[in-house]
């Protein structure tokens, strides 16, 4: 784990005459985290980027950009974005942290999360600043939004990319150098990007079927 304010204190033992933060008219204060671990439930494992090894995770940690966050069977785990976008991973799931950062005055936020595995189910806010983008990214598709709810489901053969509200912009991952096929997926509607074509399928819905409804209830609980 990282322990931001442990060198700012023992600087302050060792050069008494050193302003600090609170005493210093000119000092800004520190940014808020853009990404916190809300709550988890089960196993759940972080690790951060350049430690040996993962840590039981804890609500309120920290993530930054190469952290990596996976569940057992039997865990979940919310993650927070500068306390207006939220993620929910599900079980035997592992994500990682690939870029997360944000404008503090226009309030844009630019993420890329990468989902090697297992369900996702992402709530947006609306991206007001033309600067934003929020991004998931599978082993075999990448889902863009500027506000909605949508889940991910990532697996060895396909992944499947479902809109509970708003749209989401569908793109297969390519291994060549031709430019990915997009597709705009509306409320209601959803693609599967297989793993050997890397196009996202025709649009399918699913408002009226069970998975739907219980999409709509992790919404709801979300």
């Amino acid at each position: 784990m990282r322990w931001p304010c442990l060198s700012v204190i023992y600087c302050a033992f060792l050069w008494p005459g050193t302003l600090t933060a609170q005493n210093d008219p000119l000092a800004q204060p520190e940014p808020a985290p853009l990404a916190v671990i809300l709550e988890t439930a089960g196993q759940v494992m972080v690790t951060f980027a350049g430690d040996p090894g993962p840590l039981p995770a804890e609500e309120d940690m920290n993530l930054g950009p190469g952290d990596r966050v996976a569940t057992g069977a039997n865990g979940s785990v919310t993650i927070s974005l500068r306390d207006e976008h939220f993620v929910r991973l599900g079980g035997l799931a592992a994500l990682t942290v690939r870029e997360i950062r944000s404008d503090q005055v226009a309030g844009g936020i630019w993420a890329r999360l990468d989902l090697a595995r297992g369900k996702l189910l992402a709530v947006v806010a609306s991206l007001t600043s033309a600067d934003s983008r929020f991004e998931v990214s599978t082993p075999t598709a990448i889902a863009a939004v500027k506000g909605t709810a949508f889940q991910v489901v990532a697996g060895r053969k396909s992944s499947t990319i479902s809109v509970l509200e708003g749209a989401v912009a569908a793109s297969g991952i390519r291994d060549d150098s031709a430019p990915p096929e997009e597709l705009e997926v509306k409320e209601g509607f959803e693609t599967e990007v297989d793993a050997k074509t890397r196009r996202p399928g025709p649009l399918m819905k699913f408002f009226n079927n069970e998975k739907r409804r219980k999409a709509r209830v992790a919404l709801s609980e979300f």
